[in-house]
């Protein structure tokens, strides 16, 4: 390779020779040299936006979906299982008649919330104390067709066999208490009083009674009851008796237990 050096004038001062040398590109080698390739891929801002637009329809039919199914099920719970609190006016039929036409001294007033499971057939009535009745939660199992009369102070389940003369079915006690919370009517409530004797041992297994019974003395002393006829007064000094009392806005129910 020949360098020429020019002046200003544009005459040629000199020329010099120099020696062509061939720089490769890359090295040559036989082998592939160890070298990673990054390849960095943006997406369109068109392609961010279909994906953000599918993710939010995403969340708006999950949205959606819970929001119906929630509304779905309350309207379900709503109509099956029906809770309510009502206040009884009743009259003792055992007061004296001079006593009877007072009507402070006649008319007694109770209030008990009741739990009515129509799927299940069960109606449960939390019954305050009142009279000579102890505190106590009454359930009805309609399907299994048994009582049970819980004493929750005592820790103890009285079962006995149910009394569809004396008790309203889940579906008509619920019309029942609709109608009297709406001031349809003004139910005559009288009183019934009944006697049950207690049969010894305790029960070990409760499935006869049904899941609902079972599970609310599932940590009681449970015992089976049998109705018994009047017994003299003399007896109530040598028996032990509790009284339990609740109402279906139709009677006021005073059970008398003997153990």
């Amino acid at each position: 390779m020949t360098i020429i050096k020019v002046s200003k004038d544009g005459k040629i001062i000199g020329k010099k020779k120099v020696d062509e040398t061939v720089v490769p590109l890359a090295p040559e080698s036989n082998e592939t040299t160890g070298r990673t390739l990054h390849i960095s891929y943006v997406p369109s801002t068109k392609s961010k936006r279909l994906v953000n637009v599918f993710l939010l329809i995403i969340a708006l039919l999950v949205l959606s979906a819970g929001i119906i199914g929630g509304v779905y099920l309350y309207k379900y719970m709503q109509h099956r299982h029906k809770v309510s609190r009502i206040s009884v006016q009743y009259q003792d039929a055992t007061q004296p008649k001079a006593e009877q036409q007072t009507a402070a001294m006649t008319y007694m007033t109770m209030e008990e919330d009741i739990d009515i499971r129509l799927d299940e057939e069960v109606e449960r009535i939390e019954v305050p104390r009142f009279d000579e009745c102890r505190q106590s939660v009454i359930l009805h199992d309609f399907h299994m067709n048994y009582t049970v009369i819980v004493d929750t102070e005592d820790q103890e389940c009285f079962i006995m066999d149910l009394d569809r003369k004396e008790m309203s079915p889940p579906k008509s006690f619920a019309e029942l208490i609709r109608k009297y919370a709406s001031g349809y009517y003004m139910p005559r409530v009288d009183v019934v009083r009944r006697d049950y004797r207690v049969i010894t041992p305790a029960l070990k297994d409760l499935s006869f009674a049904g899941p609902a019974i079972a599970m609310e003395c599932a940590h009681f002393d449970s015992y089976k009851l049998e109705k018994k006829e009047p017994i003299p007064v003399i007896e109530f000094h040598f028996k032990y008796v509790k009284s339990y009392g609740f109402s279906n806005l139709q009677k006021v129910i005073k059970d008398r237990i003997f153990k």
